[in-house]
């Protein structure tokens, strides 16, 4: 998923450059923001492909065998 590598690269890039300005006070808010982020965008994928397993499957792949029944 581009999205969730895209945020793990936006946290890293912004923890080294709080590293090299020696402004580490700015590092734990960083480190809570990409957690708050990162959970929600776990949650609410996982809510979407319980909620909606066919169409999002099908997004991803055409193997029929992986398609819940019914």
């Amino acid at each position: 998923m581009c999205l969730i590598d895209g945020l793990a690269f936006t946290t890293e890039s912004l923890a080294e450059n709080f590293k090299e300005k020696v402004a580490k006070q700015g590092l734990f808010p960083l480190l809570e923001l990409a957690e708050i982020i990162g959970l929600s965008v776990g949650l609410i994928l996982a809510i979407a492909f319980v909620g909606f397993p066919q169409p999002l499957l099908t997004l991803l792949t055409n193997h029929q065998e992986i398609f819940p029944d019914g």
